[in-house]
Order: structure tokens, then C-alpha cells, then sequence
């Protein structure tokens, strides 16, 4: 079954289709990228409620999954050319991608290399071709290829390609391999057959007839939304008057920096005066690398939550770009100006840094290898590259730049993971044996020109977006900026090694007619759309609008707005905005109480007390602990459930992925503990726990950058063995001790008797010889355990186990002591049984209780806290008047 029309039309049929599928059966996705299948899952988990069953691909991955083997990344292909292209002297940074983007052409189109005229390219291509035959590589093309032609065990009940509308012949056979392997197929097209792009590139419909050939009966979207129905007459035959009422608005800027302001305050607007959520809002930038730095700066001040999809390379970031600078100081002749540019205290670690640059800086002429400084000429010496030399004795010098010069721990680690990575691929040692220090500094600037890792799990913020991934999102309002003649769309790479007559393909038009059909696909469903463009670019002076934009003009018949920004929004408190989607539901009492605690000169506690507050209550006692140490970041949090943007790396596991999985495990364990320990019996429920964990953070490594894993690989081993030294060393502390594990009570949900407080306890061990209790909290971070436990450490960072302590005395239990077990070092443990002391802790927590219910939430300044709070910028905590002693 086919299906044609818009995404918005195409994503219900979807829903229609899950519904109507058999529980239990399997169904495959194949969607043109990761970003589309995430708003696909999202949709149908919307609709449905649910997503069981479903498997999603994109066409690489699906050609993985066939033949069981990991491609070549583009990285690492244009590795192989750089080889080939050094040898023949070739040092141009952009070759080694033309002739991976000319070779995946080729191969998409199965165009064999002696079609291309160039002596000089056939030859690189084919020595290309001949490593990866020779030394068992596959790139992305060849792979396709692998599945089409191997046999596989991979069967599937519901077969669902969905949004693929470039289909080369290679794409065209994996599609109709999968077609064989699967029992029902059912194809979802975005293309519009009266549309501009359709008419006028031939491709489309021979898409599209080889969809209705191979994949049955095709049903077309009647109706499709009247602001679609605008956009697709761009480029098109239709001249008849559009008179559609539509949710289009063009408007223009005179600089690139008043265009993203304006597009803050609306966002502003809508999220303050409507009610919208910010992740109902996507921002379209086709040129991220020029936009990227005035949307943080903008969108940072009007303290908007973004996250920025198409994030730059690691080279755009200053910080690693001041890193990469540190290898070319030998091009540039070691020059004064791009010495001092490196010799910052917070960068590089020499001694006299402070004399070095003003040596420098007095005399800007000065000869540096005259400068007495021993340090800084060994700095100069290891940096000073031989022009060729082993790859490993240039990887020395790196690893000792790394680890005797860079102050920072991050820049550190980032040089040594390139490093290690070189040394440890294969590929690497098979590519350069000897090389040069030209080619040397060209291997590590590719590293730095990686994409970034990204920045976040995007909740609720604004998505920045590319065209590309922008494609099929589920946002309702939309801001497409930069709409200018050259940056969108943007058809100018030149076609340096091969033209359309020797390839068969005209690939500027082929990339303008995508682009057109990109741009339209974004006007689906009931959005509003925004659309902008600039008459004087900061980077390139006067500027035009797209064709794309004077289509919509015609069409619409509406010449485009100046956009005004609205001077007043530009001093709003930044409170109001970051969180007006929140404000605009509470009454006005909280909203001026909120920005008066901002505005106190003097704040008294008593000003803290927020009496329109309606508390659901039992909490948890981990949810008490955040009120405990800091009662104002307990009412932003808890209260009114205001969550920053939290930054997700891609480079290790996060802590509290480990904490989860550790606790479950431990659990596991002490349920299952017997009276009488066997060693036979211990040495295997071990080694299950240790494989039942690998398990559980297997799926976790796969989502870490490649270049980390192996790091994270380790640290997951090392956190087994970790597991593994607490279990026996806590068995031997209970023997010794006399106590034995309460299973009852492990993770047992209490209430207390004043019904505030709801949760479970980690565990409780009892006492052999009196049947007294212990309550103890698992701590599987590595920051250490402070011996003897402190009143105000227990108060800030455990009152869970005092509220734990409570649960079982209001039970009619009696409880000796209180503790922490350490997961990181079991030696480092601490427990309290001093009678005087947990009198003390109850009637701190009886004093919290009580103003934690009169809804008193003063801040509580904390060197430690504070320095990791999220709420800083506006707490009034440094202007609270100092407490006499």
C-alpha cells in the first residue's frame, strides 16, 4: 500500500495502520534519518499511547542490521583519500570530501569510475576501492550492496518505509531485498503531485512510479492544508489566484542580529501571552555555522531554553579551537602574535607566565628562542614538528602537550582520546606509517572538525534546527530565518572532479529540486508559519530574499513586513521570560512575590512565605532532602516544577543511569541472600550480578561517540568490580557486626503517621543479638563519605534517613542507627549510633517539617550548593541580612 500527501496526512495514516496491527507483531520502520524517526515515535506514542514492537531504521542501519557488519564513516573514508591524495601531493582540505562525495554519487547510481574523463580521479578513486577490498572495508554504499546480495535470517511481519523520497538504483534494490523479507509493506511518500518540484524534476515521479510498481495501490491526500497548498505552487505551472485563507507571515530585517531579536520576543509572546510550551516552537537556520553564535547570544539573554539541533564542529567552539592552534604554531614560524595567543593562564601551565607575555608583548619583534626560560623553551621544542616522522613520534609529541602543558583536565582528555584513537584503529596504522607534518596537522584538524557532541535532552526548549532535520516535525510554530538568495537553497558546490555529463546526474539542480521539496514538507499541518529574511548581512553587506521568498509573495499576493522590535520587551526581567509558561498560570500574588524577593534589598524569612501554595502531599523523602538543604531551590523545583535545560553528553554514561542500575542490582542481590552463605553459591550470584549489569549498561554505551566508548567500556568493568569488592566486603562487615539484612523491609513503601512523608527505604539491617534496626542509603558516586557524619551534612545531604528513621519508629520499631554505605570505596562507610545525636536530628527534621508545611522557602546559601544550583541568577540569598550569632 502506498500513500501520498503531506507529513501531517501521512503521520495519521501511520497511527491508523499501528492501530489495526496485531499485538505482538514485529514491524520495521525505514525513514530517511534518526531525526525524522524521533518525530515519527513521537507522534504515534502521542496518538496511541503506546510504541510496542516497533523497530526503526535508517537505510544504513538497516543494512547493518542484514549483514552484521559496521561501515566505514565518512571520517574515516576521507581518511583513505587524504592518504592517497597526500602521496600524490595533494594538500587541499576540501579534496579528500569531493572524492568522497563523488564516490558516493557513483556508487548510489551504480556509474562506473572509467565513465569520468580525469586520468587523475579515476586513479584515486580506484586505489580507494582497491585498500578497502584488500584490507576487508566496507563504506556506506558497499554495505547497501552487501545486504542486497547476502543471505539473511531477517524476517519481518509489517515492512514501513516512511518519508523516503530520493531513490537511487542502489536504494531501490536494498528497498525491494527488504520487500522479500517482510509480509506486509506499506510505503508513506511525501510528495505532492501539483506541486512545483514535481512538475519540474523527473526524478520525483520516477520515485513514485517505482513505489506504485513494487509496492501496491496508492492513496493520494485529498485536501491537503491551505498553507501547503500555497508553498507547493513555488516553481510550479499555477497561475490561477490563490485566495486560501493560510497562517504564513513574511517579514524582513535589516541585519541578521535584529532578525533572531525579533524572533525572541515572539517566541516570548507566545509562550507568555498564549500559553504555547517551547517545545511547540522549532527555529529553521540553514546556515548554522553564522547563526548559531547571535541565537545562543540572543536566546541566552531573553533566557529562552533552546537546544540546537545542527550544533557546530568542535573547530567553531573557541576553546578547541585555541587547542587545534597549538599544532600550527610551527607553520606560522612560531610568530609572537599566535604564541601570546596561546599563553593564557587559564590554558596553558608554565611558570612565569605572567614575565613570558609581557617579554613578548614589549617587544613584539623579540626572537623567542632568546627568551632564558627552560620550560618555555622545551614548550617550543616539543611543539616544533619534525617535517615527517613516524605517526607514533607525532603522536609523542601531542600526548606530551596534552599531559606536561594544558592546564585543563578537559583539554587533556580531549588531545589523548585522539591520540589513543590513532594508535588503536587499525585503519590509522594501515593508512600512515611515515608521514609528513603537513599531513600530520591535517589528520588532527579533521578530529576538531567532528561534530560536536550534543547538548542536551531537548524537553521542553525551542528546537534550532537545520531544513534537513527540520523535515516532518511535530512543532506548531515555526520560524524559518535566513531566507536568502545563496543560503537557501544553497546549489553552488562545484562539480570539480566530474560534471553531470560524464555522472548522469545534474547535482546542483538535483540538490535545488530537494531543497524545494525540503522546504515545502515544513509547511504541513495547521502551523504557523514565520518566515524571514535580511537586506544588509553583518557577514556579506546587501542582501536579496530567496526566489523562494519572492514565489511566496507572488502566490500570497502580500509584500513582506519590516519586523520592529519592541523596545520595553528588551528589559523585561529575564524571570518573566525564561518561565513565563509557568507564570501565566499562577495568580498574581506569586508572580509579584517572585519578583519582589528579586528586587529585596533586605529579604527577611518571613517574606519567604508563600501562602498560596497548594502542596500535594505525602512527598518522598529524596524529594524532602532538595528542601532540606535549600527550601527556595526545593519551591522552584518541586513546587512549580521548573527544570533547566540539563547539558546530556555523549561521552560517558550518566550517573544517574549507573546509580539506577547499581541500586536494582543490589537489591537483586539481598533479596535472594540466604542465613548460611555457600561460596559456591556466592561466586555464581555474583557472576550473574556482574553480567546482569553489562547487560543493563550495554544499551547505554551504544548511545556514547564512538571515540569514547572503549573509555566507558572500561569504567563499566571497573564499576562490576567495584560492585563485586562491596558485596563481600559488606558480607564480612555483617558478620562481624552481628547483623543481618531485613529483607522484609527491603525497598518497603512507608507512610509516616502525620501522612507528609511517602517512600521506600534502600535497606535495613538487624541487629542479631537485640533486634534493633539500622537504616542505611546506597551512595554510588565517587565523592567520598566525610567520617563522622556531621548534624548539618546529615540535614542537607541525608535527612532521607532520618524521615526513613521516623517511617519505622511511627511502625513501632526501634531503630539504633543511621548510615551511609559506599558502593565507590565500602571502606569509606560511615554509620551513627550515638543516641543524643539522632535526638538532635529528630528535632531538626520536626523544625523542618513544620516550616516545609507553613510553606516557608527561604534560601539557605551553601558554598557547595550554590555552586552547583541551577537558580543563582535571581536568588536573593546574598542580600538576606547576616545571621547574629
Amino acid at each position: 500500500m502506498l500513500f501520498t500527501g503531506s507529513y501531517s496526512f501521512l503521520k495519521e495514516k501511520v497511527v491508523e495502520l499501528y492501530a489495526s496491527i496485531p499485538v505482538g507483531s514485529r514491524i520495521t520502520f525505514i525513514v530517511y534519518t534518526n531525526q525524522l524517526a524521533r518525530y515519527l515515535k513521537e507522534y504515534i506514542s502521542k496518538k496511541t499511547g503506546v510504541l510496542a514492537g516497533a523497530e526503526f531504521y535508517t537505510p544504513i542501519d538497516i543494512s547493518k542490521k542484514l549483514t552484521g557488519i559496521e561501515p566505514l564513516q565518512d571520517f574515516d573514508r576521507n581518511m583513505i583519500f587524504r592518504k592517497f591524495l597526500y602521496q600524490k601531493g595533494y594538500y587541499l582540505d576540501s579534496l579528500p570530501e569531493e572524492f568522497g562525495l563523488l564516490t558516493q554519487q557513483l556508487k548510489e547510481y551504480k556509474i562506473p569510475p572509467d565513465r569520468i574523463s580525469s586520468n587523475f580521479t579515476q586513479e584515486i578513486i580506484k586505489d580507494y576501492q582497491q585498500f578497502l577490498e584488500k584490507n576487508g572495508y566496507y563504506d556506506r554504499e558497499d554495505l547497501h550492496l552487501r545486504a542486497v546480495e547476502q543471505n539473511t535470517d531477517f524476517q519481518t511481519d509489517y515492512l514501513i518505509i516512511f518519508g523516503i523520497k530520493t531513490l537511487p538504483p542502489l536504494y531501490r534494490e536494498l528497498f525491494l531485498k527488504l520487500k522479500k523479507l517482510s509480509q506486509n509493506q506499506y510505503v508513506f511518500l511525501p510528495i505532492l503531485k501539483n506541486s512545483g518540484y514535481y512538475q519540474n524534476y523527473p526524478h520525483f515521479g520516477e520515485v513514485l512510479q517505482f513505489y506504485r510498481l513494487n509496492f501496491g495501490q496508492e492513496q493520494e491526500e485529498a485536501e491537503p492544508e491551505s498553507n501547503i497548498k500555497a508553498a507547493a505552487r513555488i516553481y510550479s505551472q499555477q497561475y490561477t489566484p490563490f485566495n486560501e485563507k493560510h497562517t504564513i507571515h513574511i517579514k524582513k530585517f535589516s541585519s541578521e542580529y535584529e532578525e533572531v531579536e525579533y524572533t525572541a520576543q515572539k517566541i516570548c509572546q507566545l509562550v507568555l501571552d498564549e500559553g504555547v510550551h517551547f517545545h511547540q516552537i522549532a527555529v529553521v537556520v540553514p546556515q548554522a555555522e553564522k547563526y548559531a553564535p547571535i541565537i545562543k547570544d540572543l536566546f541566552n539573554r531573553y533566557k529562552i531554553p533552546y537546544f540546537l539541533q545542527e550544533e557546530s564542529r568542535y573547530i567553531d567552539r573557541p576553546e578547541y579551537k585555541r587547542l587545534l592552534s597549538l599544532f600550527f604554531l610551527k607553520e606560522n614560524s612560531f610568530q609572537a602574535e599566535n604564541i601570546l595567543s596561546v599563553l593564557s593562564e587559564d590554558f596553558i601551565n608554565l611558570p612565569n607566565l605572567k614575565s613570558l607575555k609581557k617579554a613578548i608583548m614589549d617587544d613584539p619583534f623579540l626572537d623567542l628562542t632568546k627568551i632564558e626560560d627552560s620550560q618555555f623553551k622545551y614548550f617550543l621544542q616539543v611543539l616544533d614538528f619534525p617535517e615527517e616522522d613516524s605517526i607514533h613520534r607525532f603522536l609523542d609529541r601531542v600526548e606530551k602537550t596534552a599531559t606536561e602543558f594544558l592546564k585543563k583536565q578537559e583539554d587533556k582528555e580531549f588531545l589523548l582520546e585522539i591520540t589513543k584513537q590513532i594508535r588503536e584503529n587499525r585503519l590509522y596504522s594501515l593508512l600512515f606509517d611515515v608521514i609528513t607534518y603537513t599531513g600530520f596537522t591535517g589528520i588532527v584538524r579533521t578530529f576538531f572538525e567532528k561534530e560536536l557532541e550534543k547538548t542536551g535532552r531537548d524537553r521542553d526548549t525551542v528546537k534550532i534546527l537545520s531544513p534537513t532535520s527540520a523535515e516532518g516535525n511535530n512543532c506548531r510554530y515555526l520560524f524559518f530565518l535566513n531566507l536568502n538568495s545563496g543560503d537557501f537553497p544553497y546549489t553552488l558546490r562545484e562539480e570539480i572532479l566530474a560534471d553531470s555529463t560524464e555522472t548522469g546526474v545534474d547535482y546542483p539542480y538535483h540538490l535545488l529540486m530537494q531543497q524545494l521539496a525540503n522546504f515545502v514538507s515544513l509547511f504541513d499541518g495547521k502551523k504557523e508559519i514565520h518566515l524571514s529574511f535580511i537586506t544588509d548581512s553583518i557577514f556579506q553587506g546587501k542582501s536579496s530574499p530567496s526566489f523562494l521568498v519572492e514565489e511566496l509573495v507572488r502566490i500570497l499576493k502580500s509584500s513582506p513586513v519590516h519586523g520592529k522590535i519592541d523596545p520595553e520587551k528588551k528589559d523585561e526581567k529575564s524571570v518573566k521570560i525564561r518561565y513565563s509558561k509557568l507564570l501565566h498560570k499562577i495568580d498574581s500574588i506569586y508572580k509579584s512575590r517572585l519578583e519582589n524577593h528579586i528586587r529585596y534589598k533586605n529579604p527577611a524569612p518571613e517574606n519567604f512565605k508563600m501562602e498560596f501554595v497548594e502542596k500535594k502531599l505525602p512527598v518522598s523523602p529524596t524529594s524532602f532532602s532538595i528542601y532540606s538543604a535549600c527550601p527556595y531551590r526545593y519551591f522552584f523545583r518541586e513546587v512549580i516544577n521548573i527544570y533547566m535545560e540539563e547539558p546530556y553528553s555523549r561521552k560517558y554514561i550518566q550517573p544517574v543511569d549507573i546509580g539506577t542500575a547499581v541500586h536494582s542490582l543490589l537489591y537483586r542481590f539481598y533479596t535472594k541472600l540466604p542465613e548460611n552463605v555457600e561460596p559456591v553459591w556466592l561466586e555464581q550470584e555474583i557472576k550473574d550480578l556482574k553480567e546482569q549489569f553489562f547487560i543493563q549498561m550495554d544499551r547505554f554505551l551504544q548511545e556514547i561517540l564512538p571515540p569514547y566508548r572503549p573509555f566507558e567500556k572500561q569504567k563499566i568493568t571497573e564499576i562490576g568490580e567495584k560492585i563485586e569488592r562491596f558485596i563481600r566486603h559488606d558480607l564480612k562487615r555483617m558478620k562481624q557486626e552481628g547483623k543481618k539484612v531485613e529483607k522484609s523491609l527491603l525497598e518497603k513503601t512507608f507512610t509516616d503517621n502525620s501522612k507528609i512523608f511517602k517512600g521506600r527505604i534502600d535497606r535495613v539491617d538487624v541487629e542479631k543479638a537485640t533486634g534493633k534496626l539500622y537504616i542505611y542509603d546506597y551512595k554510588t558516586g565517587s565523592k567520598p563519605v566525610k567520617k563522622g557524619l556531621k548534624k548539618d551534612e546529615v540535614i542537607k545531604k541525608f535527612i532521607q534517613l532520618v524521615v526513613y528513621r521516623k517511617f519505622l519508629q511511627d511502625a513501632g520499631m526501634e531503630v539504633k542507627g543511621i548510615g551511609i554505605l559506599s558502593v565507590e570505596d565500602p571502606q569509606n562507610s560511615e554509620t551513627v549510633e550515638d543516641d543524643l545525636f539522632m535526638a538532635e536530628l529528630d528535632e531538626s527534621l520536626q523544625m523542618l517539617t513544620d516550616s516545609f508545611v507553613k510553606n516557608f522557602y527561604p534560601p539557605q546559601p551553601d558554598s557547595e550548593i550554590c555552586s552547583y544550583c541551577e537558580y543563582t541568577y535571581f536568588c536573593p540569598a546574598e542580600n538576606l541580612p547576616e545571621e547574629k550569632e
